[in-house]
């Protein structure tokens, strides 16, 4: 069923495969991760019915919980379904990777290294964990800090980092991969220190840079793809027109374009994306990052305003561009819509182009972009399919074959989001790493703002800039689409 899907293409709605209830095999892995994950816990090492699976058991369990993440991303970009085994993960010396195995009654956590591999177990309940994950984007959202959240956030991070990274220095690279509803929140944002009335918490963003990946299968053979380089610096689109007012637009290629507006959920939907207010900071934001690379702010490598609709971006080639940035808003569930969507301008559209970039239509895009980035609110929610993931818009920039992006997990300040971006893009000018430029500037956001909801809602997911050296293995014959 997988092998038909990619021929004939999915929709977000077909993604629903993937969860639990469709995929016969998700619960007997499960329960085999868990088998293995507690036998090397004990002290076993090997089992030679498993040696085909890993060297040692921990090794075994980590491929399994490989085979159950990110399969319809593998199978898509690379024709190549089944996991790496951990002795074939391309990582850094200075890079550990967290792989998290969500069960009914426990959490394995796989810490990757140059070493090899190790499994911590976090005893907590499935239902448990996901109200505390609940919790923690609630409180990020709203702005509010003190109390509660650092309880909270203390918590998780005891139960889902602390062990794992009690002797990985500062310098280290910490590349999480995420099970389900893990995929939510900023690790970031997890309070490694904190006592009832502490004026300062120190958080994991205040001493390590993070990335994030689908699978550790993914994240190998996204840094071995054969990719055709680009020959412009950057693309990017902001400050989109939404509204009919003082723009002498009449409104052809509103959503719902192609239907008569007869029932009153077509016309809901209709005005409520008319009444979206533009964001001049996104213009702002714009024209600084083009100034820092280089880039003269005019199409079709910039398109603004009146500009910035969906007809003038499908005329653009988007494989030709290495840096691809969106300012504008976003959305998850719009207008009773299941899929994320980001919010492209109204004017200046033809006939059927309804200014809405839908998860279907970008990942059905051609990219070799190093990064995508989407400054907009909520890129990094969407649904979960057991196994695969957070189906954000984010997911549907990688499937499109970029090989990093990063996503907002909450709605920012237009006016800081832009500081952010452009201070992000300063850093990567200047040669820093993704994952490294993401945390200067999160740091520098920090001293004005101690909340997380104002520094931790950007991530980066995919590869995270940081040179690695190829392994012979890497001649595996991975064929891209």
């Amino acid at each position: 069923m997988l092998a038909e899907g990619i021929r004939n293409g999915f929709r977000y709605k077909d993604m629903e495969f993937f969860s639990g209830e469709y995929f016969p095999l998700f619960e007997a892995y499960t329960n085999l991760i868990s088998c293995l994950s507690e036998r090397a816990i004990k002290g076993e090492r090997h089992d030679e019915f498993f040696r085909h699976y890993g060297r040692t058991l921990s090794e075994a369990a980590l491929y399994f919980s490989e085979a159950i993440k990110a399969r319809y991303l593998l199978s898509s970009l690379f024709n190549y379904p089944l996991p790496l085994s951990a002795q074939d993960l391309l990582l850094g010396r200075n890079e550990t990777l967290l792989e998290y195995a969500i069960t009914e009654k426990a959490t394995y956590i796989f810490v990757v290294d140059s070493k090899g591999v190790r499994i911590l177990k976090a005893d907590i309940k499935e239902s448990e964990l996901k109200d505390i994950v609940s919790q923690l984007e609630k409180w990020i959202e709203s702005f509010k800090a003190g109390g509660l959240f650092e309880v909270t956030a203390k918590r998780a991070y005891d139960l889902l980092l602390s062990e794992a990274l009690k002797d990985i220095p500062p310098d280290q690279y910490i590349i999480v991969v995420p099970d389900s509803f893990l995929g939510l929140f900023p690790f970031e944002a997890l309070a490694m220190e904190y006592q009832k009335g502490m004026k300062d918490p120190l958080f994991v963003a205040d001493k390590w840079t993070l990335s994030y990946s689908p699978s550790a299968s993914f994240l190998t053979l996204i840094r071995i793809k054969p990719s055709i380089k680009p020959s412009h610096p950057l693309f990017a689109l902001g400050d989109p027109v939404f509204k009919t007012d003082n723009s002498g637009y009449k409104g052809e290629g509103n959503p719902q374009s192609k239907k008569t507006h007869d029932n009153d959920k077509d016309k809901e939907c209709r005005n409520a994306y008319l009444s979206l207010s533009r964001l001049p900071w996104t213009k702002k934001e714009v024209l600084g990052i083009a100034e820092i690379m280089g880039i003269t702010p005019r199409p079709p490598h910039v398109l603004l305003g009146a500009n910035a609709s969906e007809t003038n971006l499908k005329k653009v080639d988007l494989a030709r561009y290495r840096y691809i940035h969106f300012a504008t808003h976003g959305d998850t569930g719009f207008c009773n819509k299941e899929e994320p969507l980001l919010f492209l301008g109204l004017k200046g559209n033809k006939q059927g182009d309804d200014g809405l970039l839908t998860f279907e239509e970008i990942m059905n895009m051609k990219l070799n972009a190093d990064l995508v980035t989407l400054s907009a609110g909520s890129t990094g929610d969407g649904k979960i399919a057991r196994g695969e993931g957070v189906l954000s818009l984010g997911y549907a920039f990688l499937l499109a074959g970029a090989k990093s992006v990063v996503v907002a997990h909450n709605c920012p300040d237009s006016q800081l989001a832009a500081e952010f971006m452009i201070s992000y893009y300063d850093y990567l000018k200047k040669g820093n790493a993704k994952a490294n430029a993401i945390k200067m500037a999160r740091k520098k956001m920090k001293e004005k703002f101690k909340t997380p909801f104002y520094w931790a809602s950007f991530v980066l997911w995919g590869d995270n800039g940081n040179p690695v050296t190829l392994k012979p293995l890497m001649l595996l014959n991975v064929k891209t689409r």
